[in-house]
């Protein structure tokens, strides 16, 4: 993915303008990595996110970059509150569907509602689940769904189609050039 200097040059400051919040140089090595990190997001959204860090970071040491990821996730509404949230919505759309169909008219979901419905048995199982199992169900259902959104094209391939698929997200990701100033 070719870089645009500008937009590396804004993400250069936003993380340097976090270092020295913090009162912390950060040694060129680092910087590249976190820049390679970042590739995937755009100046403004780093910038935003590292705003939320420098305004939500209760501790006076420089926040590892998982602290800015999970900002990054949350603007972009990837975060884990989010992703429970849609998770819940998802159970409620499947109960709902469950109701109004019923086992012989099985209704176009969302790709990772579908997957997590296939791996807890199906359409028509669901369609069977007693209300006493329902809370078990929801539980598993709302835990699984988060880990499996956007990776609903590897879930059918199995556990090796999700190792070649993480093996070959891993080689693209590490493929990045280096950074020039």
């Amino acid at each position: 993915m070719p870089h645009d200097p500008a937009e590396e040059q804004e993400k250069t400051m936003a993380i340097l303008g976090l270092a020295a919040n913090f009162g912390k140089d950060l040694p060129e090595p680092l910087l590249d990595l976190w820049l390679d990190l970042l590739a995937p997001y755009p100046s403004g959204l780093v910038r935003a996110a590292v705003r939320k860090v420098i305004e939500s970071y209760a501790y006076k040491t420089l926040p590892p970059f998982a602290v800015l990821k999970t900002a990054l996730d949350e603007l972009e509404g990837r975060g884990e509150k989010a992703m429970e949230l849609a998770a819940l919505a998802e159970w409620g759309a499947l109960m709902g569907a469950v109701r109004e169909r019923g086992r012989y008219a099985k209704p176009a979901l969302h790709p990772t509602t579908e997957q997590v419905l296939r791996l807890l048995g199906g359409w028509e199982a669901a369609c069977s689940w007693s209300l006493a199992e329902l809370d078990f169900k929801r539980r598993d259902f709302c835990r699984t769904w988060p880990e499996a959104d956007a990776k609903t094209a590897l879930l059918p391939l199995g556990a090796a189609g999700i190792l070649a698929g993480a093996l070959q997200l891993e080689a693209e990701q590490s493929c990045g050039g280096s950074h020039e100033y």
